[in-house]
């Protein structure tokens, strides 16, 4: 799955937590207006991390190993009739390293 620039940045900023008022500074300053109520923590997710977090749901309920697709590989491989090129597993290689550098922090 291709990650944009909005996605990584949503992961970066999923579950950012902000308090909606300012911080007491003393006990005195809680018992000379005992009227204010506690602070209370809010949470704001930008539409792109709505978004992911559902992505993210939906991907957790498919299965890891997709096993139609494991016994092709396999019945090919059986017939000798499996072949992948060099050419395609470096252009993956590069790919992967590629993708896991991006989202390394600098």
């Amino acid at each position: 799955m291709p990650e944009s620039p909005e996605i990584r940045n949503a992961l970066f900023n999923v579950g950012k937590v902000t308090n909606t008022q300012p911080p007491r500074t003393s006990s005195i300053a809680r018992s000379e207006h005992p009227q204010h109520s506690p602070a209370k923590d809010t949470v704001n997710l930008s539409p792109t991390s709505q978004e992911l977090e559902s992505v993210l749901e939906d991907i957790s309920h498919l299965p890891e190993i997709r096993k139609d697709r494991v016994e092709q590989i396999r019945q090919a491989l059986n017939a000798g009739t499996y072949h992948v090129s060099s050419d395609q597993i470096a252009d993956r290689i590069i790919q992967e390293t590629v993708r896991n550098s991006a989202l390394l922090p600098d």
